[in-house]
């Protein structure tokens, strides 16, 4: 067995086998992707339709799928975004295009068209065509990887790789071609093979001509004028039939005659076999690597797309609960794209705490890796619940993804997944703390539980004086408090009321009006802020006395 084949036998194998093992995975999702049982109050499920009645709608929609949304990339285009879909189509198009007609030509192209050489037209101008499409793709992918300012924001090692390992896929692939053209070598075997009379006179008269119309640099002898008619000659009976005039490959060949002053060192050091392994390990490492990394999208995605809804948002917002396939097939759709996280409610919360897995695109990351380890815990699962709570839920990352990720589902089941591990949101530990010691009272009477609160390191609205300096006492935050006014809450949860807490917060008693329940208990309607006639900014403090609480926990929690 050769090396060459050696080394596609093993990258064959390793990409047959990492695709068997995601499918399976699909088929016997991991726990934390099952279904969630449907929410309380939801309706009965509906008796399905007849067989007929749901099969034929449902292939109507696939065909449909398939043409315009995966062969086409319609539904790029429909969410108005013209660049990236001219992106990704020229991505998806070009390299079809060299799959089919260069990669599998054997299998594809032969069969198909009965007069294919790679060397004649159309065939020599489609591959250049479907190579600059993808090469073009690929630069808009760099463009906006390096000038988006939010897709460089979550832009990864991975990413960078998998662009840099196509881009040298197709400029290698360009490189190769061009000095094909240009090789003595390759004309030398050519000749070998294919012109069986070995007449030198002949040869030498074909190399000429070859040099004028075909861009050969011979860089042991000069072109002779007397002899390039019987060169000619030669070549129509002999070349003509399998090698068109290679101007029709318009990228390689004036690749090929910007690198003629470098004729002689790239023969002289096989320049045409070293970016021939070039091309070809680059290519057998793409393969290779194609179910273990970003790549594996090409396969996810459209699989996704056709067993999705059109509108995912919609199928977010059913109360049926998702298959844990579809869970477990858009897990691996992700391209990360970062679409989501530039549409992201809580970027400004990214921003400001600085942890990745607060966006989305980056959340999805996170997850897939704590579902495959056997133990998730310590600092990662930590930063990834502290992530997936500040998540509100809103739906935009779900609308926006261009590969129809049920983003929002995913959610969900992250969240319970976090909490199954030990690590639910700060504020539930904030709560089993309180409940447990919180109002247990030392001899002196203060409580047991107190969060230790530390100088902020910017001015809260709690410090200052004029915050306060309009409140009458009337009440009617308290009066319009719905905690205060439900009856299925125990007394008990709300030890004060939120006048009383803006009392405590006035005389500088941080550390008791933390330890209430109440405050863990509000809501955050905005109700009581909205209704003050004082304008008092009640909400707003109880939102920095979590907050207050939350750091110091974090801070504790980090040791």
């Amino acid at each position: 067995m050769t090396l060459y084949l050696f080394l596609l036998s093993t990258a064959l194998a390793l990409c047959a086998g990492g695709i068997l093992a995601k499918a399976a995975r699909w088929v016997v999702p991991r726990a934390g992707l099952r279904p969630l049982p449907p929410p309380s109050g939801s309706h009965a499920k509906k008796p399905s339709r007849s067989a007929p009645a749901s099969i034929l709608p449902g292939a109507a929609r696939m065909i449909r799928t398939l043409v315009l949304d995966i062969l086409f990339q319609g539904h790029l285009l429909r969410e108005g975004s013209p660049r990236r879909w001219a992106m990704h189509f020229c991505i998806f198009a070009g390299f079809t295009g060299l799959i089919v007609m260069h990669a599998l030509e054997g299998f594809i192209s032969e069969p198909f068209f009965p007069d294919y050489q790679p060397t004649l037209n159309p065939y020599r101008l489609l591959r250049n065509l479907f190579g600059a499409l993808a090469l073009g793709g690929l630069l808009i992918a760099c463009y906006r990887r390096i000038i988006l300012r939010d897709i460089r924001r979550t832009t990864t090692f991975e990413d960078v790789f998998t662009l840099g390992l196509l881009i040298v896929i197709i400029v290698s692939g360009f490189a190769h071609e061009a000095l094909k053209i240009m090789s003595p070598r390759s004309f030398d075997r050519m000749v070998e093979q294919y012109y069986p009379l070995r007449d030198q006179e002949d040869i030498d008269a074909l190399g000429d001509f070859w040099g004028l119309r075909f861009g050969v640099v011979f860089t042991d002898r000069e072109i002779s004028a007397e002899r390039i008619e019987p060169g000619k000659e030669v070549h129509e009976l002999f070349c003509m039939y399998c090698h068109a005039p290679p101007a029709s490959a318009f990228v390689s060949y004036p690749l090929s005659r910007a690198l003629r002053p470098m004729g002689r060192p790239l023969e002289t050091n096989s320049g045409d076999v070293v970016v021939w392994w070039v091309h070809v390990l680059s290519v057998f490492a793409a393969l290779a690597w194609l179910p273990f990394g970003k790549l594996f999208h090409i396969v996810s995605t459209p699989l996704g797309l056709l067993i999705r809804s059109p509108d995912p948002a919609r199928e977010a917002a059913a109360p049926r609960p998702v298959s844990g396939v579809k869970r477990a097939v858009g897990l691996d759709a992700c391209v990360h794209c970062g679409i989501c996280s530039r549409h992201c409610s809580v970027l400004p919360a990214y921003l400001a705490m600085g942890n990745p897995n607060i966006l989305p695109s980056e959340k999805v990351g996170a997850m897939r890796r704590l579902l495959a380890a056997r133990n998730a815990a310590g600092p990662d699962l930590e930063a990834f619940s502290e992530g997936g709570f500040i998540c509100t839920e809103c739906m935009r990352c779900t609308e926006v993804c261009p590969a129809r990720i049920n983003l929002q589902d995913l959610w969900l089941v992250s969240k319970q997944f976090a909490a199954d591990q030990g690590q639910p949101e700060r504020y539930v530990r904030l709560r089993r703390s309180l409940s447990e010691t919180g109002h247990q009272l030392k001899p002196s009477g203060e409580p047991a539980w107190t969060p230790p609160i530390s100088s902020p390191r910017h001015p809260l609205l709690s410090d200052r004086s004029r915050t306060f300096q309009a409140c009458l006492n009337c009440s009617v935050c308290t009066g319009v408090c719905p905690v205060v006014s439900a009856l299925d809450i125990p007394d008990r949860d709300r030890d004060v009321s939120p006048h009383q807490l803006m009392n405590l917060v006035r005389q500088g008693m941080i550390r008791e009006a933390c330890a209430s329940r109440m405050l863990w208990n509000c809501t955050t309607c905005y109700q009581c802020q909205e209704h003050c006639p004082d304008g008092i900014k009640v909400a707003d403090i109880l939102y920095e006395l979590r907050d207050l609480a939350h750091r110091e926990a974090k801070e504790k929690d980090e040791g």
